[in-house]
């Protein structure tokens, strides 16, 4: 990492109204009571379960880390405004991002250190001397890059893991704006966008767009790359009023053409998608907040066939064919492990018994 970047250690206190002592590291970890998740990733390194919370809109969120076989690692570290996504750099170093709320222009990207407990969540703007912008709402790493999506800044952050100094790739001339989630294949970047509801193709040597395809009339969100397609959430939009109306459709592009070729009918909203193994892809579908409940899915791309799961997951990850995810944080969620090949499910990190 930069040199600047490995000198600062920011310390993390435990915040008022925390409900139970600090888990400590090696103890077998539980969720904290009274503590709301906001992300969920899996180190694909070492296979830790990697959980942010929302800090309930109001201060900034933490961060907790577990073992696979839920030990813990790290707990309540504090991060930026609404910690999401992460990536791992290698077992013991993990990229944030903090999305920052919408018209704050405070997205952030955390730098963390498992072993020495310590976050630098000002870290992109350190190496780089100005802000991400406004919400950040995904990152991918692509060899020793980091790409992040600013959905209202119109922008793609191409940053180098190593000196944190990034390069920014400006979609305000280019063919689509208000990017969201990302896909990678090669040297591509697949990224969806809201204006217009379309996915988009980024050469990563030449930073630049270099195809389109335009996906109807609702915003498409969650996006994954398998066996030369994407498969892409069409998931809903709303008027000026905020009336909303949902899609239940997951479209696929074939990648060399560029050209949307088929659609997949899963419950309504559907938000992310990613891979399972060579021949499954995974959705969850959020409802939409009345008579359509949400919904997790696994499609078998080559033969369509759609099974769907016992539990709606709210957000989820995938390791080693296992999905890890929660339901709904707005209820009483729970976390789950669930085998992909058998559909079994496991309840993991339970609330501690008093």
């Amino acid at each position: 990492m930069a040199a600047v970047a490995i000198m600062i250690a920011i310390s993390c206190t435990e915040k008022p109204g925390t409900q139970e002592p600090e888990q400590q590291a090696g103890e077998a970890g539980h969720w904290p009571s009274g503590v709301t998740p906001y992300g969920i990733s899996i180190n694909q390194n070492n296979g830790d379960i990697i959980v942010t919370s929302n800090g309930d809109y109001v201060t900034n969120g933490d961060l907790y880390v577990y073992t696979n076989d839920q030990m813990v690692r790290l707990t309540n570290l504090e991060l930026g405004a609404l910690p999401s996504h992460t990536v791992a750099l290698d077992n013991n170093r993990l990229l944030v991002l903090n999305e920052g709320a919408w018209g704050n222009n405070d997205a952030a990207l955390s730098f963390v250190d498992i072993n020495e407990k310590t976050a630098i969540t000002d870290w992109f703007a350190i190496n780089n001397g100005r802000g991400m912008g406004d919400v950040a709402q995904d990152i991918a790493l692509v060899g020793n890059k980091a790409y992040v999506s600013v959905t209202f800044s119109n922008s793609i952050e191409c940053v180098d893991i190593n000196s944190g100094i990034s390069t920014r790739i400006a979609l305000d001339q280019q063919a689509a704006q208000n990017p969201r989630y990302i896909a990678t294949s090669g040297q591509n970047l697949y990224v969806t966008c809201y204006n217009p509801p379309s996915v988009v193709s980024i050469d990563t040597l030449q930073k630049n767009v270099t195809a389109t395809c335009l996906l109807g009339k609702y915003h498409p969100e969650g996006i994954c790359a398998l066996n030369g397609k994407l498969y892409i959430a069409s998931s809903n939009i709303s008027d000026e009023n905020y009336n909303y109306s949902y899609n239940n459709k997951v479209y696929v592009v074939d990648i060399a053409t560029f050209n949307l070729v088929d659609s997949i009918t899963v419950g309504v909203n559907p938000a992310l998608v990613k891979v399972l193994d060579a021949n499954n892809i995974v959705v969850n579908s959020w409802g939409d907040y009345g008579a359509n409940p949400g919904g997790t899915y696994i499609i078998d791309v080559t033969t369509k066939n759609i099974t769907q799961l016992d539990m709606a997951l709210f957000n989820f990850d995938i390791y080693q064919g296992n999905i890890y995810g929660y339901t709904s944080p707005y209820a009483a969620f729970k976390f789950y492990k669930i085998n992909g090949a058998t559909r079994e499910s496991t309840e993991i990190l339970q609330p501690k018994k008093r």
